[in-house]
């Protein structure tokens, strides 16, 4: 809301005193505000580099970090999610560990900073259950201070050093109690005897050896800390930008720009997935399906490298590891070294003036770091921009703007982050006592289907079902394995709405209709009436936590129309071993889904298995000796249905530039089966559609 907003909503509300300016009941209601129970409180510290002067004085917007560890560790919220006994130490009685984790979003940030660019710092507990810490809406991540991003008035060459010495200074005064509950040691002196404020000295003989040049790194003096474990690998950075600075440009280099939007604007759309209807744009779903947009285009020995580093960035982002899942990554990148000349040679790697015959990328180096990094810290950190922006509060207009003429702005954004936190934990506790609740997450879930894992509010559920508009989360997912039709496997649930899209059909207005006139062969003519639906859904569970269910993804079955004149209809996987009906296919275009007792039946027509050296590849069947030329179709149970698919069309090296996404699939006959559409379906099918060892 805007101030005027503000002012108006507080005059028509309970604020509405007569005589009384908006502006103090806004003032009063913030009083109000600062008498919550607090949290870590936030404060702002200014100081200068001795000897060298910036344009604005250097401010920090901190927390301390022992109070944010003592509050995760001690937040009710969290009771159902912790590990309190370390599974390798001998601890005393009574004592535990609280491994400190941090990370650090190198991506600007202005609101709440006075306009300033600060870089936000985060921390959590490892304590808390991986599952739970990676998930920006559990809340476990707290920002612990804002960053300066001084501008020093000097040579630039000194910049980099100079602002190096700057947040380690800050990070130093973050975590300083940290430090002390570590039991502070002595730190031996520098071996070098080198100044290391004489910077054109320090920084010669800090390149010399490779290194950053800062000589009082923040952990310096804290004990028992060791910064090849505790400085954890970010998904953001090392992967989905290195994809996109260098992944995507050799495929563009291969292929060729144009070649590559056009493959991406006639793709089929599937709901749920982003469509890149314009061309290829800085978007993460352009790693779902570059292997096989470049397939058909790009020489196999160029596909092979690209597709070992995809599968490592899938496998890296697994929420849970276990050795054998960490040895799979590992083989994964070790394909990828082995096969990664074909990129030089196809000259791909291009620099700003020539080509460039060497693989010298510092993202690609920190890739080996990944096995050891999970190893230690039992998952990679997933925080993104999008998880940064979240963490912060969006009162951007405020009745602080008010008063930025009598105060310092520093004490404004302090008072603001102190009441975001405060207001989060206050609707949690008055939620508990007018429910006459103890402050004890007493949760426990294990026996029955979970749909979430935001530990709030699972707590809320527990107290009060009615209670989640109170709360922002992910929205509830409905657990439609209870009352929905389950799969002949029981892994899937299937649904469709109430009402069908068509009711009370006869055989003959279906086969007209739908285009089937060889329906009639393969279903009962003693039911007169047919039930019609355009689409149906399927709920399936999360491989890695098989009590929690994913939101559901829709199939489409839908008559020709004005945006898809040759019809909307996409692909499901079938389950082998129950399929009565089922002529031996995996996989099938769904082309109506219909009742004629129970929801029961759906028409498909196939696509058969080929063998390929990269990625599976698909052909539709055709009837024999059937003329018009007719796909083969037949009748299955929906119970039959296991997984939706995702298909990629197979361009070859030219895509024909008059289709569109409306009508491409119907054109092609031959597929690539994608296995990279999400995460799941990667996990799901990867270790069976692997076809590179198996064929």
């Amino acid at each position: 809301m805007t101030q005027t907003e503000i002012d108006h909503f507080l005059k028509l509300s309970w604020f509405n005193v007569k005589d009384k300016p908006a502006f103090s009941c806004a003032r009063e209601l913030l009083s109000w505000m600062d008498l919550l129970p607090p949290g870590p409180k936030w404060q702002t510290t200014q100081f200068e580099v001795q000897g060298y002067t910036t344009d604005t004085p250097i401010h920090l917007i901190w927390c301390d970090g022992l109070e944010v560890a003592k509050s995760l560790f001690g937040n009710p919220i969290f009771a159902q999610n912790m590990s309190f006994d370390p599974l390798h130490d001998q601890l005393p009685e009574g004592a535990t560990i609280v491994p400190i984790i941090a990370a650090s979003d190198k991506t600007p940030v202005t609101r709440q900073t006075g306009g300033l660019e600060m870089h936000p710092l985060f921390l959590t507990i490892g304590n808390i259950n991986s599952d739970v810490h990676m998930k920006a809406t559990s809340h476990t991540w707290r920002c612990v201070a804002y960053m300066p991003i001084p501008k020093f008035e000097t040579h630039p060459n000194y910049h980099t050093i100079l602002k190096s010495h700057v947040w380690h200074k800050c990070v130093d005064l973050v975590f300083a109690g940290l430090k002390v509950a570590a039991k502070v040691s002595k730190f031996m002196p520098d071996p070098l005897s080198i100044d290391p404020w004489n910077l054109d000295q320090f920084q010669k003989k800090s390149k010399e050896l490779l290194l950053l040049g800062v000589h009082l790194p923040f952990w310096h003096d804290w004990p028992l800390t060791q910064v090849f474990i505790f400085l954890v690998p970010e998904i953001l950075h090392t992967l989905h930008k290195f994809f996109f600075n260098h992944l995507l440009q050799w495929c563009k280099e291969v292929v060729g720009n144009d070649e590559l939007d056009a493959c991406y604007k006639s793709h089929h759309k599937c709901i749920g997935m982003h469509h890149f209807s314009s061309g290829i744009s800085h978007h993460h779903d352009i790693q779902c399906t570059i292997v096989a947009m470049i397939s058909g285009a790009a020489p196999p020995e160029f596909v092979r490298p690209i597709r070992a580093l995809i599968n490592f960035m899938y496998q890296a982002q697994n929420p849970i590891h276990t050795e054998s899942s960490i040895e799979a990554m590992q083989v994964s990148l070790n394909k990828f070294h082995n096969c990664k000349v074909a990129i030089l040679e196809a000259e791909a790697r291009q620099g700003k003036s020539n080509i460039k015959e060497d693989f010298y990328i510092p993202k690609l180096k920190l890739l080996l770091s990944f096995a050891e990094a999970i190893r230690n810290n039992s998952g990679l950190v997933q925080l993104t921009v999008d998880v940064s922006e979240q963490l912060l509060i969006t009162h951007c207009k405020s009745p602080f703007t008010r008063m930025s003429k009598q105060k310092d702005f520093g004490e404004q954004i302090v008072h603001i982050l102190d009441r975001e936190e405060w207001m989060r934990q206050f609707n949690l506790y008055l939620l508990l006592c007018q429910h006459n609740q103890a402050l004890i997450n007493a949760v426990v879930d294990e026996d029955e289907e979970v749909c979430t894992t935001d530990p709030t509010m699972a707590w809320v559920s527990h107290v009060t079902p009615d209670a989640h508009h109170h709360f922002s989360a992910p929205r509830p997912i409905h657990n439609h394995f209870t009352k929905g039709i389950l799969s002949n496997s029981a892994n899937a649930a299937l649904t469709v709405t109430r009402s069908p899209d068509g009711s009370n059909l006869s055989w003959p207005d279906v086969m007209h209709t739908y285009g089937l006139p060889d329906l009639r062969h393969k279903c009962f003519w003693m039911f007169s009436a047919i039930k019609v639906w355009s689409k149906f859904h399927i709920h399936l569970h999360l491989t890695f936590h098989p009590s929690i269910i994913m939101p559901s993804q829709a199939v489409q079955a839908k008559l020709p129309s004005d945006a898809f004149p040759p019809r909307n209809c996409d692909v499901i996987f079938l389950d082998m071993n129950q399929g009565a009906n089922n002529p031996g296919f995996s996989v099938a275009q769904v082309r109506i889904v219909f009742q004629l007792a129970p929801p029961q039946c759906s028409t498909a027509k196939l696509p058969d298995f080929l063998s390929h050296p990269l990625l599976y590849k698909l052909k539709r069947v055709y009837a024999p000796e059937m003329q018009p030329k007719t796909c083969t179709r037949f009748v299955i149970s929906i119970t039959e249905v296991t997984h939706p698919v995702e298909l990629v069309l197979v361009y070859g090296e030219k895509v024909n530039r008059s289709l569109t996404l409306t009508m491409s699939q119907e054109h092609y006959d031959h597929f690539y089966l994608n296995c990279y559409v999400d995460k799941e379906i990667y996990n799901v099918l990867h270790e069976s559609l692997d076809t590179e060892y198996t064929l």
